[in-house]
């Protein structure tokens, strides 16, 4: 499958949120509309990344192999998406300067930026020098993606006032397909298996 349909994928969180600010779509408060999006564009790419693995593993098919290989990109785009969404979360409080460091230390705002921190440290890392530097210990460190599941689960129940199951329905399935997916036996292409 051609790599234009995962760049595609990847800008669309950002062709939607322009889309919306050029038609005069964010409704009445902007600033909150386009976070929320933001978070949902990063959410959203970090469970394609992570549906990746199993899916190219148990499928056979050849286009999760093939964008498997677009790792770095898809990361750095959802750091991006990460980044802006902070950024807007930021914006966002300037009415309430005074208030800002109580807020960080909520576990809404810490749940996030503890998030956000894995994401950076990631994307930083996301280079031969960093692969060469840190030898065995990078893969260990790019494991730590999977500490987001539990931040981020935490992260939508605070912001939706303690209703998990908004939180589950983002999260759940890729959890389970994470965990999962390695237990189940690789598939072999149809060409293999006669």
């Amino acid at each position: 499958m051609a790599s234009w349909i995962l760049t595609v994928i990847l800008a669309s969180p950002l062709a939607y949120m322009v889309l919306l600010t050029a038609t005069n779509g964010l409704g009445a408060n902007p600033v909150e509309r386009l976070l929320i999006l933001a978070g949902q564009g990063t959410l959203s790419l970090l469970i394609f990344l992570l549906a990746l693995p199993g899916t190219a593993k148990l499928s056979g098919w050849a286009w999760p192999k093939a964008w498997m290989r677009h790792r770095r990109a898809i990361g750095l785009s959802i750091f991006a998406y990460a980044s802006l969404h902070m950024l807007l979360w930021l914006a966002d409080q300037l009415g309430e300067i005074d208030k800002l460091v109580d807020n960080l230390a909520r576990p809404f705002t810490a749940s996030g930026l503890a998030s956000w921190v894995i994401l950076f440290l990631l994307a930083v890392t996301s280079n031969r020098f960093s692969i060469k530097k840190l030898g065995r210990r990078w893969k260990s460190l790019h494991r730590w993606v999977f500490f987001c599941i539990p931040l981020l689960f935490i992260h939508i129940t605070l912001k939706d006032e303690g209703i998990w199951w908004s939180a589950a329905l983002w999260l759940g399935p890729i959890s389970l397909w994470v965990l999962l997916a390695p237990k189940f036996k690789k598939n072999k292409p149809p060409s293999e298996a006669r």
